[in-house]
Protein backbone atom coordinates (compact mmCIF):
# COMPACT_ATOMS: atom_id res chain seq x y z
CA UNK A 1 0.00 0.00 0.00
CA UNK A 2 2.86 2.42 0.80
CA UNK A 3 4.31 1.80 -2.66
CA UNK A 4 1.01 2.81 -4.25
CA UNK A 5 0.88 6.07 -2.28
CA UNK A 6 4.50 6.80 -3.11
CA UNK A 7 3.91 6.26 -6.84
CA UNK A 8 0.82 8.48 -6.83
CA UNK A 9 2.73 11.22 -5.00
CA UNK A 10 5.64 10.91 -7.41
CA UNK A 11 3.31 11.13 -10.40
CA UNK A 12 1.63 14.26 -9.01
CA UNK A 13 5.03 15.90 -8.48
CA UNK A 14 6.06 15.11 -12.05
CA UNK A 15 2.86 16.55 -13.45
CA UNK A 16 3.19 19.74 -11.43
CA UNK A 17 6.79 20.40 -12.54
CA UNK A 18 5.64 21.71 -15.92
CA UNK A 19 2.89 23.83 -14.40
CA UNK A 20 2.85 26.90 -12.22
CA UNK A 21 0.04 28.50 -10.24
CA UNK A 22 -0.85 32.14 -10.75
CA UNK A 23 -3.51 34.79 -10.10
CA UNK A 24 -4.83 37.49 -12.41
CA UNK A 25 -7.32 40.25 -11.62
CA UNK A 26 -9.65 41.32 -14.41
CA UNK A 27 -11.01 44.85 -14.93
CA UNK A 28 -14.09 44.04 -12.81
CA UNK A 29 -11.97 43.14 -9.78
CA UNK A 30 -12.49 39.39 -10.04
CA UNK A 31 -9.34 37.46 -9.11
CA UNK A 32 -8.81 34.31 -11.22
CA UNK A 33 -6.61 31.48 -9.96
CA UNK A 34 -5.10 29.25 -12.62
CA UNK A 35 -2.21 27.01 -13.57
CA UNK A 36 -0.27 27.30 -16.78
CA UNK A 37 1.17 24.70 -19.07
CA UNK A 38 2.84 26.02 -22.18
CA UNK A 39 0.59 28.79 -23.52
CA UNK A 40 -2.57 27.36 -21.96
CA UNK A 41 -4.28 27.99 -18.63
CA UNK A 42 -6.52 25.80 -16.48
CA UNK A 43 -8.81 27.46 -13.95
CA UNK A 44 -7.53 25.89 -10.78
CA UNK A 45 -9.33 23.09 -8.98
CA UNK A 46 -11.51 24.50 -6.25
CA UNK A 47 -11.40 21.53 -3.91
CA UNK A 48 -12.41 21.99 -0.29
CA UNK A 49 -14.38 25.18 -0.71
CA UNK A 50 -11.68 27.25 -2.40
CA UNK A 51 -13.10 28.34 -5.77
CA UNK A 52 -10.91 29.61 -8.61
CA UNK A 53 -12.35 33.12 -8.21
CA UNK A 54 -12.39 35.67 -5.42
CA UNK A 55 -12.65 39.40 -5.00
CA UNK A 56 -15.55 41.04 -6.82
CA UNK A 57 -17.72 38.22 -8.16
CA UNK A 58 -20.65 39.31 -10.35
CA UNK A 59 -23.83 37.23 -10.49
CA UNK A 60 -23.41 36.89 -14.26
CA UNK A 61 -19.86 35.71 -14.82
CA UNK A 62 -17.94 35.59 -18.08
CA UNK A 63 -14.92 33.32 -17.94
CA UNK A 64 -12.06 35.11 -19.70
CA UNK A 65 -10.65 33.52 -22.85
CA UNK A 66 -7.23 34.86 -21.85
CA UNK A 67 -5.51 35.40 -18.49
CA UNK A 68 -2.17 37.06 -17.86
CA UNK A 69 0.99 36.79 -15.82
CA UNK A 70 2.56 40.19 -16.31
CA UNK A 71 2.55 40.75 -20.08
CA UNK A 72 2.35 37.04 -20.95
CA UNK A 73 -1.07 35.87 -22.16
CA UNK A 74 -2.41 32.36 -21.57
CA UNK A 75 -5.45 30.92 -23.33
CA UNK A 76 -8.02 29.46 -20.94
CA UNK A 77 -8.71 25.98 -22.26
CA UNK A 78 -9.74 24.00 -19.18
CA UNK A 79 -11.93 24.42 -16.12
CA UNK A 80 -10.68 22.29 -13.22
CA UNK A 81 -12.65 20.07 -10.85
CA UNK A 82 -14.70 22.07 -8.35
CA UNK A 83 -13.42 25.29 -9.96
CA UNK A 84 -16.54 27.23 -8.96
CA UNK A 85 -17.25 25.22 -5.82
CA UNK A 86 -19.86 26.89 -3.65
CA UNK A 87 -20.29 29.99 -5.83
CA UNK A 88 -24.01 30.01 -5.05
CA UNK A 89 -24.53 33.68 -5.98
CA UNK A 90 -23.79 33.00 -9.66
CA UNK A 91 -26.91 33.09 -11.82
CA UNK A 92 -25.18 32.45 -15.16
CA UNK A 93 -21.73 31.67 -16.50
CA UNK A 94 -20.51 32.37 -20.03
CA UNK A 95 -17.81 29.94 -21.16
CA UNK A 96 -15.47 30.95 -24.00
CA UNK A 97 -15.21 28.78 -27.12
CA UNK A 98 -11.58 27.90 -26.36
CA UNK A 99 -12.53 25.82 -23.32
CA UNK A 100 -12.19 22.18 -24.36
CA UNK A 101 -12.45 20.49 -20.96
CA UNK A 102 -14.67 21.03 -17.92
CA UNK A 103 -13.70 19.13 -14.79
CA UNK A 104 -15.90 16.86 -12.77
CA UNK A 105 -18.26 18.84 -10.56
CA UNK A 106 -16.75 22.14 -11.76
CA UNK A 107 -19.94 23.94 -10.77
CA UNK A 108 -20.75 21.99 -7.62
CA UNK A 109 -22.71 24.06 -5.13
CA UNK A 110 -23.60 26.80 -7.59
CA UNK A 111 -27.33 26.29 -7.15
Amino acid sequence: MKTKHFLITLLMCCVSIGMSAAEWTDTNGTVWKFTTNGSNATLIDGSYGMPCISGTIPTTLTIPSTVYIGETAYSVNKIGDYAFYGCSDLTSINIPEGVTSIGSTAFYGCI
